[in-house]
């Protein structure tokens, strides 16, 4: 089935794991998770503060949030979370590269665990293993860098690490890195029950995570467009939760529906450059219009051109689709 470019894209491919989980712990009750979330509320108050600053200042907060991250009583997610909207807001490559270089410098420096922590966290596959493992070393309780631990091996296929992560959420029930984790790795190991329970958690900051959005997206992945549309229906209407429902119908087999709701989102945000793409996607693929899907990537183009935002990868794959066109 042609997907459009919204659909959530995991690190880690699908694959069957039937019979493989025996013995296998279980995930924490909900009267557990609520006294874990309680228990972080100050944490949480803090990082909805923060997102609520970026969506509203942008990149002019990020002094203000750095500030924070110097204070005695920063936490370790605040300072992860503010290196997150610090790499979001880099362009080019090499400046990210930078950045990872600048990071692993300063574990050098320190040799604090959580600074190699954070270093993993923008570092390549091999060097974030031997940057969290160093982590661990020092500090083989510090919980974040075991999730993060937990994610990398995972990439070799061991069906075991989401075991050992299930067993991570029994202790640490109101880890939200956890959580997010079990979301990914469950549809690694083909268990939708565990990616859906883990959706069930969100969101953990009101103003980051549209929680009907995300269990969409899982389900789609997990192949359930209808418990996708079923999510859906409790969304607030937005770009990408049109898009989300256009591909649950594309699923479906009702390509005409999907273009219908596009049709009607361009009209709607005839400036966004997201939008002209998955349209001219569509139309070229399950619609057959090609006239039309010309239209759409010539307005990509064209909004690219006013200083939008499009890697240079997908503005070679929409040059080329227009050649064939």
């Amino acid at each position: 089935m042609t997907s459009l470019s919204f659909r959530l894209s995991w690190v880690l491919l699908l694959m069957p794991a039937c019979g493989l989980f025996k013995n296998e712990p279980t995930l924490p009750d909900a009267e557990d998770i609520q006294e874990a979330r309680e228990d972080a509320a100050q944490d949480w108050f803090v990082l909805e503060k923060a997102a609520s600053l970026w969506t509203i200042q942008g990149e002019d907060v990020l002094p203000q949030l750095k500030d924070w991250c110097q204070q005695p009583h920063a936490s370790l997610r605040l300072r992860a979370f503010v290196l997150d909207l610090e790499f979001r807001s880099l362009e080019s490559g090499p400046d990210k590269s930078a950045f990872s270089r600048r990071l692993s410098k300063r574990w050098e420096e320190t040799q604090q665990p959580e600074d190699a922590y954070l270093a993993a966290r923008f570092s390549p596959h091999p060097d974030a293993l031997e940057l969290v493992n160093a982590a661990l070393e020092l500090s083989p309780d510090l919980v974040p860098a075991q999730v993060l631990q937990l994610g990398l091996q995972a990439q070799a296929g061991d069906p075991l690490h989401l075991n050992r992560l299930i067993a991570l959420l029994e202790e640490n029930p109101g880890n939200a890195e956890a959580w997010r984790l079990l979301s990914r790795l469950a549809l690694f190991f083909n268990r939708p029950d565990l990616a859906f329970a883990a959706a069930e958690q969100e969101p953990w900051i009101q103003s980051e995570w549209n929680p009907a959005g995300y269990q969409a997206a899982l389900a789609l992945d997990a192949g359930q467009a209808d418990l996708a549309l079923s999510y859906l229906e409790k969304a607030e209407d937005g770009i990408q939760i049109t898009l989300l429902r256009a591909q649950a119908f594309l699923d479906q087999g009702d390509a005409l529906e999907a273009g219908r709701l596009l049709d009607e989102l361009v009209r709607e945000y005839p400036d966004s450059l997201t939008v002209h793409f998955n349209y001219g996607v569509l139309a070229q693929g399950p619609l057959k219009q090609p006239e039309l899907a010309r239209r759409e990537f010539e307005a990509v183009l064209r909004l690219a051109g006013e200083g939008q935002t499009l890697p240079i990868q997908r503005r070679l794959q929409v040059e080329l689709w227009l050649e064939r066109l």
